[in-house]
């Protein structure tokens, strides 16, 4: 899941950013979180108990910690999140240079242009993760590798597992296995019908994995030496 944070002192323009981007996640089916934060320091806070955002949207003019200060204060740890700032008149251009933005939204707020620079930045998330994308059920779905538990191969039609939500869509899996490849993260094909993400592997033994949702999967005699030397 892309985690989204949005940081405005103003609830008026919080609510209404949150809105858009709502609006939008809900249209794309994009698995998303959406965080609403009224201060760099809820913002921080959020980042350091928890884990980091994918994309910030963050008002420059923020009273204690403006925007620019808590940019820094993120970038000491994390070079990877897109920074969107939300500016008026131009203002602290030179400071935020310095932190690496993504792209800058000028109050008032054009949703057009909002809704381009969020999509782009979902976009590059997602890449930077690996994704796939299907059609099911006449809407359209991207999901991030890393969210995936396994692929289960049911006659014609793929089943996606991940944590909260299963998906389907019909390719073969042979095919899903291929275009993966191009990624980072690493499935295994442990049987004819099942390509699992090792992260979520639980318990192994030589005949049989146990995933993390309890699911139980046997390794096929051609796949369990190759899978016991990776793993």
């Amino acid at each position: 899941m892309i985690r989204i944070g949005i940081c405005d002192e103003a609830e008026e323009d919080l609510q209404m950013l949150r809105a858009i981007l709502q609006d939008m996640i809900e249209k794309a089916c994009m698995n998303a979180e959406i965080l609403c934060f009224q201060s760099g320091e809820a913002l921080l806070f959020e980042i350091e108990q928890n884990k980091r955002m994918d994309i910030i949207l963050i008002e420059i003019g923020l009273q204690g910690i403006n925007g620019v200060e808590t940019a820094r204060k993120i970038r000491k740890t994390d070079v990877n999140t897109l920074l969107i700032f939300i500016t008026r008149d131009g203002q602290y251009w030179k400071e935020i240079i310095n932190v690496q933005p993504f792209a800058h939204i000028d109050k008032p707020i054009v949703k057009e242009k909002l809704e381009e620079a969020v999509v782009r930045a979902v976009v590059l998330a997602g890449s930077r993760g690996g994704m796939i994308q299907f059609s099911s059920r006449k809407k359209e779905y991207r999901i991030l590798l890393r969210e995936i538990f396994y692929f289960e191969s049911d006659k014609r039609e793929v089943l996606v597992f991940c944590e909260k939500k299963t998906y389907s869509f019909y390719r073969k899996l042979d095919e899903v296995e291929e275009e993966l490849k191009q990624y980072h993260e690493r499935f295994l094909r442990i049987h004819k019908s099942f390509l699992v993400n090792p992260v979520y592997i639980k318990e192994l033994s030589y005949e049989k994995i146990i995933m993390c949702d309890g699911k139980e999967i046997t390794i096929s005699p051609k796949y369990r030496k190759i899978i016991r030397q990776y793993l």
